[in-house]
């Protein structure tokens, strides 16, 4: 009964029957095989570490693995809310974006998607602002702090028409969150009719 071998084999035994030379190659190749062998299974066999990769697989992992739920579920968040904003613009052929946003995080989630409508990024902060006019298709526009969505929306849609020229029947998406100063909470996706 013959078992297959595998190919590194087939090439170590074809090695053997050559000159001195390559039997000089044919015996470290074997010896540089086995200490690949030894070093895959010694720590199982042993009771060691398992293996090197995985603790470099630790390493790379950890950090995220230990990173607290609200941020990973507030990422996830801001990530659907952008997609499903730009998905929006395109299907109601929508000629601009509005997005109000204190840290631009959701401004930038936005601009990563390309979207065919322009992209009006409204902040409070002068330093985010800044940062804003970096963005990929993003108009950023300094805004002052409102008391509610409905009048942030109301007055950002407003400023926009005006920005843009939208003319009555142009179709804008808004997005933002609640007003309360703080970052992280966009929750809401808006489509209006100029």
């Amino acid at each position: 009964m013959s078992f297959p071998s595998c190919t590194g084999t087939n090439a170590i035994l074809s090695m053997k029957n050559t000159d001195s030379l390559s039997r000089r190659s044919f015996w470290l190749c074997c010896l540089l095989w086995t200490a690949m062998v030894a070093a895959f299974f010694a720590p199982a066999i042993f009771g060691g570490k398992v293996l090197a990769p995985m603790d470099i697989m630790d390493c790379i992992i950890s950090p995220y693995a230990t990173q607290p739920m609200e941020n990973v579920h507030n990422h996830f968040t801001v990530d659907a809310i952008s997609h499903a904003t730009c998905g929006m613009a395109n299907d109601v052929h929508a000629k601009a974006i509005v997005v109000n946003t204190l840290s631009g995080k959701t401004a930038r989630m936005v601009s990563r998607f390309r979207p065919a409508a322009d992209i009006v990024g409204f902040t409070t902060s002068e330093k985010t602002w800044r940062k804003l006019a970096l963005s990929w298709g993003v108009t950023p526009q300094l805004s002052p702090v409102y008391d509610g969505i409905t009048s942030m929306f109301t007055a950002t849609a407003q400023e926009t028409k005006k920005l843009l020229g939208l003319k009555a029947g142009d179709k804008i998406v808004l997005t933002g969150g609640l007003t309360d100063g703080t970052s992280g909470n966009t929750d809401l996706v808006k489509i209006q009719t100029m």
